[in-house]
Formats: C-alpha cells, structure tokens, sequence
C-alpha cells in the first residue's frame, strides 16, 4: 500500500470514528456505551486493514527459541511446529495466523515472515489452533479455584462448561553417567463452569458431586460407553458433561 493510500485509509477511520461518536451523543444514555464500543472497533478495523492484515501483531516482542533440546516432552501445546490458527488480538480477529502455544510461559508466540514475535498477552482475548479453543481467564472471587490466571482450553460450551489447563515446567536430573537430561513435566487441571464460578474435578467422586441431580444417569451414561476417568480422563469428562448438559432444562 502506498503512502499516499495509507494516509487516506487512516483519515477515514478517523473520520468514521468521529461521526459515530457525534451520532453517540444524540442517543439515549443506555446505548452509549455499546455504541462507541461499535465505532472503536470499526476504527481499529479500518486502522489494521490500512498495513495489512497481520501488521498489528508485530507490536509484541522478539520470541527467543530455547537454547538447548528437551530429552522429554515439549514445551508447546500439539506439535513444536507453528500451525495455522486465529486469535482476537487488540479488538480485532486475525485469520491463517502461524502461531505455538508455549504452556511453560504461558504466551502466544507467532510466525510474522522470518521474526517470532510472543504476542502481548494483555491484548489477547482468545486463541484457536489444532482444533481447540483457548480463552484468557483471570483469577477473582469466582474463580479462586483456578490455579491461575491465564489462558484455558475450553473443552466443552453449553449451559455449562468444562475447561483444562496444561502448565508445564522445566525439570533437570542428572543421569547415571553425570549427562544432564533436560525434560518436561506437565500438570492437568480440569473445571467444571456453572453460573460464572468454577469448580476443580481431581477425581471421580467429584464430577459425581458436582452433577449430583442426575448421578445414577450420568453413572450409567460412563458405563454404557466404556468410558474410563483413569485412563481417559478428558473424553470421559467432556462426553460425561456434554450428556448432564443435554439433561438440564
């Protein structure tokens, strides 16, 4: 996009952002604050679309690739390799981004031509790659369960929901022949959503508890499908809630 281009992209989102904030005023008070919550993003829209479609994502910082190799594990969610994903970034969604999930951090990192760019997590709303949905969640009075703020993959949506959170770390032995290993060691969590609060599932017994109304259903549910808490924890888990769900008026 040329220069010139650029510049008059930028005034007509200016200008479109100053219209609407005009049509604002002359609204009733109660639509004011969806109003403008309209035109900031259009003006955002207009904004990012003027240096192309990913050029608003490069305001992160350079991502610096481990040092050294893991002799087990992998710090990124799915595979080490970048897979093609969206993310709500600043405002706006981005499409066919390049993107790793790194669990030990807690960040979006993403491919921008030859940089690796860890996005601003401040900025991030939600991310989805390799078939799964992660949102940002923060830690407050309704969710002290939680073991962090930070993003959660969301596992099932309904009139509930069920939610997991992988957080790896970085541990060292040294082996039998003084060699240092370097390896991953990963912790799930699992929570069950009801009416904005979560409540940690670590066993069978508590799912039971927490889907108590309808226990003889959803026991019998377990058993006819041969699922299995132990071995199979999250499709036992997400079939298990998705059947309470379809139960619940």
């Amino acid at each position: 996009m040329t220069s010139k281009k650029l510049l008059i992209a930028l005034l007509s989102g200016i200008c479109f952002f100053f219209s609407s904030i005009q049509k604002i005023t002359a609204q009733h008070s109660d639509s004011v604050n969806t109003s403008y919550s309209a035109a900031l993003h259009n003006a955002r829209e207009v904004y990012h679309q003027a240096f192309g479609d990913q050029r608003a994502l490069t305001n992160g910082s350079l991502y610096t690739e481990y040092p050294y190799k893991f002799n087990e594990g992998d710090p990124y969610f799915g595979t080490p390799a970048p897979a093609s994903g969206s993310v709500f970034y600043d405002g706006v969604q981005f499409d066919n981004v390049l993107m790793r999930y790194n669990e030990i951090t807690d960040e979006l990192v993403i491919n921008y031509y030859a940089d690796k760019i860890q996005l601003l997590k401040p900025k991030i709303d939600w991310f989805h790659f390799y078939g799964a949905d992660f949102i940002k969640i923060t830690k407050d009075s309704l969710s002290m369960n939680l073991v962090s703020s930070g993003f959660y993959n969301r596992l099932y949506n309904g009139k509930i929901g069920l939610f997991k959170k992988e957080m790896k770390t970085i541990q060292q032995n040294s082996s039998a022949i003084t060699e240092l290993l370097t390896y991953i060691e990963e912790s799930d969590y699992y929570y069950l959503k009801r009416a904005d609060r979560y409540f940690i599932i670590k066993s069978k017994s508590d799912l039971y508890k927490l889907l108590s109304d309808r226990k003889k259903e959803v026991k019998s549910f377990i058993k006819q499908h041969g699922l299995n808490f132990k071995k199979d924890k999250q499709n036992t888990l997400t079939q298990s809630i998705a059947f309470y769900d379809s139960l619940i008026k």
